[in-house]
């Protein structure tokens, strides 16, 4: 039984208004929806998880499905889910320390119940025209597009995504397919998660969804900060306001590839084509940027 089947988008919404030459609005953003399935195959929940960048976006649906797949249905607790505390806790100090441009917001039925920083309220349009749809999100844009033209703003929407990760996640087997960027291409990667078995006691170690989310943030911040760890290398936007500086990235990079190491002693992880490697990707990056 899918415990977990979905697929994360990378988002970006251009909305004209009146005249071609008029500068349009664009709001951004990456979006995984959660549609939560019981043990007993019913569906119980269905959140929708915007942020500001991938990885944080996976780490919110992470945070979600472990709390979900422990302890139940979220929204009907009392008391209520602590939605701040568990996302202060959840978020990485690296990303509290450097990235003040970071948003997250958690909707459901088309309404926010969770956000924490600045975001496009278009995207908050968006979700409540995909609730009214019956959650048919490709036609989302089209009854946005609609409404706004009903109410005389001659509005048009053009609605870019790529797929930026797909998962599959069953009792004991997990899938994961991920799609990160460097300046050069775009490379796409696979891992499936299987059972460890315990050498002593024979027992099953076995991944839960949660923990297969956090493995592919960790893969997707890793190429991020790959790349910008290649052009602190060349020299290249070490002075803007914000930036960390080369040792700290250097110091977060080996703490992911800690963690991704440590999840692969657990467990059985297999990769396709192959595991990516740091070094290469950093070396790639610094190139890159030295030519750029």
């Amino acid at each position: 039984m899918l415990m977990l089947n979905t697929t994360m988008l990378r988002e970006k919404f251009i909305l004209r208004e009146g005249s071609p030459d008029d500068e349009p609005m664009i709001a951004v953003g990456n979006r995984i929806a959660l549609p939560l399935i019981s043990k007993k195959g019913q569906r119980e929940e269905r959140l929708i998880v915007r942020g500001q960048n991938m990885h944080t976006t996976l780490r919110m649906a992470a945070m979600i499905a472990k709390t979900y797949y422990r302890d139940g249905p979220i929204q009907s607790r009392s008391p209520g889910y602590s939605w701040g505390p568990n996302w202060q806790a959840t978020l990485p100090d690296f990303e509290k320390q450097y990235n003040d441009q970071g948003w997250i917001a958690v909707y459901s039925g088309g309404r926010p119940i969770f956000k924490e920083g600045e975001y496009h309220p278009f995207l908050d349009v968006i979700e409540q025209c995909d609730a009214r749809n019956r959650d048919e999100y490709d036609r989302a844009v089209s009854i946005a597009e609609n409404a706004f033209n009903m109410a005389g703003r001659g509005v048009t929407i053009d609605h870019q995504t790529t797929i930026a990760m797909v998962i599959g996640a069953m009792m004991e087997k997990t899938r994961v397919g991920l799609i990160f960027r460097n300046p050069k291409r775009s490379t796409t990667f696979n891992f499936a998660v299987e059972p460890a078995i315990e050498r002593v006691s024979r027992e099953k170690a076995i991944a839960e969804p949660h923990q297969c989310l956090l493995h592919a943030a960790a893969w997707l911040e890793l190429v991020q900060l790959s790349v910008k760890a290649g052009f602190l290398k060349a020299r290249r936007g070490a002075m803007r306001p914000g930036t960390p500086t080369l040792e700290a990235v250097e110091k977060r990079l080996g703490r992911l590839n800690g963690e991704l190491l440590q999840f692969e002693k657990a467990y059985e992880v297999s990769y396709r084509p192959e595991r990516p490697d740091v070094i290469s990707l950093v070396e790639e990056s610094t190139e890159f940027a030295k030519t750029a």
